[in-house]
């Protein structure tokens, strides 16, 4: 019983103790004091807090360096080339550049369905490389370029690969 009067109690005092901060808060909103963090001090000096027009030059001629070593790696190899287009989205693959790859090897890769270019988009450069010289199965799923269909002679074996999700 004694447990009880003293929980009943505590929680009357936490009560109040919360009504009067509320009201206290109430109060110094109403007369102008409380309301937030102060503002902060004004710079005494702001040209020297400013960058200087040199820095904002050098970083923007780091950003062009770095845009050119990404050009320059994907005219390096014709793999990273077939990676950089299967990751892009549909509407920056037209702007990937593929003077690398061979007009077969183009018409291979544009006729590819997108699950198809998730699968290319996560091959090793080996397995892309392999693909591109026509190695059969060199990316699980996704026909090399050049590949024609094995003979299958399963009964039936035509009519599942028309409707094979990843041929063409």
């Amino acid at each position: 019983m004694f447990r009880l009067l003293a929980a009943i109690a505590v929680a009357f005092a936490r009560l109040f103790i919360t009504g009067l901060d509320a009201f206290t808060d109430l109060i110094a909103r109403l007369f102008g004091g409380g309301g937030g963090p102060l503002p902060a001090p004004p710079i005494s000096n702001l040209q020297a807090a400013l960058p200087q027009v040199e820095e904002i030059t050098q970083a923007r001629e780091l950003a062009k360096g770095q845009g050119k070593a990404s050009e320059m790696l994907t005219k390096m190899s014709p793999s990273l080339q077939v990676t950089r287009y299967a990751n892009a989205t549909e509407d920056d693959r037209f702007e990937v550049d593929l003077e690398l790859l061979t007009p077969d090897q183009q018409d291979w890769l544009t006729g590819l369905a997108e699950p198809q270019l998730k699968l290319v988009s996560k091959a090793s450069p080996r397995q892309i490389d392999g693909a591109l010289a026509g190695t059969p199965c060199s990316v699980p799923g996704v026909d090399s370029v050049g590949e024609d269909l094995r003979p299958v002679n399963a009964f039936l074996a035509s009519r599942i690969a028309d409707f094979a999700p990843f041929r063409r």
